[in-house]
């Protein structure tokens, strides 16, 4: 496998996770209790330093004391961890979340229909599905990149770009909302096994796994020659780089063709999320690095996994 670090995010789709019914979020108990089974792991129920600790509690406490809102765990967290610890930096970009968040009503737009009607538009546009949880916790997304249809996403681009930003955005709360209810009834165990409150009070929130399927790519696909949905890629790196720090950990291309690298080259930079992100690149058939790292249960059976064949997003 090639692999690759790299810095931007999904410049590729929206919004990189389930099912959404009327309440896009609402989750059946089967898969909440696999949440909790998965975040009892102790790899998936990581704690952190307690350096770490006292620069996010700092940084919470600032952002209280000013008065604005307040800032989803997950992004507390990343806004101290990209940060270094450093607090100066980390409620810099705290402050920064919390503002566009509030101009953009972003805490209100999983209960907003237009906004989860276009992303399930674009989840048809972009050919990506979010299948569940992998074995560490983390929100599992698969897009059929190689079934783009560019003349489709160009329109789009020309004519929806609006409705393209806020899918992803839905996209990305959604991660918040399940990542966060996660971790939040893994905390709440332990509280009433007798743990210690400080011991289970602040776990890391997991993030994004993207699996980007390269079955079918052409130079046909080539986004450069595509100005609107290059602009589009760049406004939706953007928002991952400035909002969403961290949130995508790691991503696999899989069924890379031999064109691939040439493409590569010309749109690593709007598809691959922000610094320190892995990046692997697997050969057409050759999946075991991605099931050691997600598990065959969140993976469908064109990916090497135990999901049925007809797994969105590979539906016919």
């Amino acid at each position: 496998a090639a692999h690759l670090q790299g810095g931007c995010f999904f410049g590729l789709h929206g919004g990189r996770q389930a099912s959404f019914a009327k309440q896009p979020l609402a989750r059946d108990k089967t898969t909440q209790r696999n949440a909790v089974a998965m975040l009892n792991s102790a790899d998936v129920a990581e704690e952190f330093t307690e350096t770490t600790l006292i620069a996010i509690s700092t940084v919470e406490n600032l952002i209280a004391e000013v008065g604005l809102e307040e800032l989803p765990e997950a992004l507390l967290q990343r806004c101290c961890t990209s940060a270094h610890n450093n607090v100066e930096g980390a409620y810099a970009r705290a402050k920064e979340i919390v503002t566009w968040r509030r101009q953009e009503s972003v805490d209100l737009v999983l209960d907003k229909p237009s906004a989860v009607a276009a992303e399930h538009w674009y989840r048809k546009l972009l050919h990506y599905s979010l299948p569940g949880q992998d074995c560490k916790g983390r929100l599992v997304m698969i897009e059929a990149v190689g079934q783009w249809d560019m003349d489709e996403l160009d329109k789009a681009a020309r004519e929806k770009r609006r409705d393209m930003l806020q899918a992803h955005v839905v996209v990305c709360e959604t991660w918040l909302k399940q990542a966060e209810e996660a971790v939040g009834v893994h905390a709440q165990q332990g509280k009433t096994e007798g743990a210690p409150f400080d011991s289970v009070q602040r776990l890391r929130v997991p993030g994004f796994i993207a699996v980007l399927d390269m079955k079918g790519l052409s130079f046909n696909q080539n986004p450069m020659v595509y100005p609107q949905v290059l602009r589009v890629l760049r406004e939706v790196s953007k928002i991952n780089a400035k909002y969403y720090p961290g949130a995508v950990e790691h991503v696999f291309i899989v069924n890379a063709p031999k064109v691939f690298l040439t493409i590569w080259r010309l749109m690593s930079s709007f598809v691959v999320p922000s610094s320190g992100c892995k990046v692997d690149v697997l050969p057409c058939g050759q999946f075991d690095l991605l099931l050691q790292e997600c598990g065959p249960h969140c993976l469908p059976a064109q990916l090497g996994g135990s999901m049925p064949r007809d797994t969105p997003p590979y539906r016919s």
